[in-house]
């Protein structure tokens, strides 16, 4: 009886240990603009989207900065990652942080 609650607790404890599988991966980049009249500055970041079998927030996007240093307008972080439970969330966080910093997608 006691081997038989043993297993059961193990894998009880395998299952939630697990990580979580990736289902789908895309590395790209993308560009975003000051939003001004005159400001002809952009930032190029370098992106890669994972979307994972976790239940709360399956979808991760990191963005790692690889353009030339904006000379007259405030730059953004260099690194940041996202988190969210779809792919249309993720794409209004990542809107929602660049306009935050000035900036809007191209």
């Amino acid at each position: 009886m006691q081997e038989r609650e043993l297993a059961y607790h193990v894998s009880t404890k395998e299952r939630l240990l697990k990580k979580a599988i990736v289902l789908y991966e895309e590395k790209s980049s993308i560009l975003a603009k000051y939003n001004h009249s005159r400001a002809r500055e952009y930032v190029d970041y370098d992106v890669e989207i994972e979307i994972k079998s976790n239940r709360k927030k399956p979808v991760e996007m990191r963005i790692v900065f690889s353009g030339i240093i904006p000379g007259y307008v405030p730059m953004p972080p260099r690194t940041h990652t996202f988190k969210a439970a779809s792919i249309i969330d993720l794409q209004s966080k990542l809107i929602r942080w660049f306009k935050k910093y000035g900036y809007f997608l191209v």
